[in-house]
């Protein structure tokens, strides 16, 4: 679902194409966990000291730049409905599969899976 290496994060989505559901925090210490979703990781990323910009896997198109400061972030990757999404594969309609990323400063730490839908 989530995966970092050096600049790169890889975010997995239920939806193969068309809009999902998605908010981006850069905070300053963790955000609460939240009981709305269903499944909820944890990486270590490292964003080096070039522009971090978040792209559409499809068509490669720039969504957003991340204002991060280079040095280690902790980053949340939140999902919801992302079964739905996959089932679905495409949508045209509303988003169906809803997804939150938030990063905050934070030393190195081991991959962690805080929730996984039951």
């Amino acid at each position: 679902m989530c995966a970092a290496w050096p600049g790169f994060l890889y975010l997995v989505t239920g939806l193969h194409t068309v809009n999902v559901g998605f908010t981006l925090d850069v905070l300053d210490t963790p955000p609460p966990i939240d009981d709305v979703w269903e499944e909820i990781v944890e990486v270590s990323f490292n964003a080096g000291i070039g522009k971090i910009t978040l792209f559409d896997w499809c068509g490669g198109e720039a969504i957003c730049d991340i204002p991060l400061s280079p040095g280690t972030d902790r980053v949340r990757y939140c999902a919801r409905g992302m079964g739905e999404g996959w089932e679905l594969d495409t949508n045209i309609k509303e988003p169906v599969d809803f997804y939150y990323l938030a990063f905050w400063p934070a030393p190195q730490a081991p991959d962690a899976v805080l929730k996984t839908l039951d």
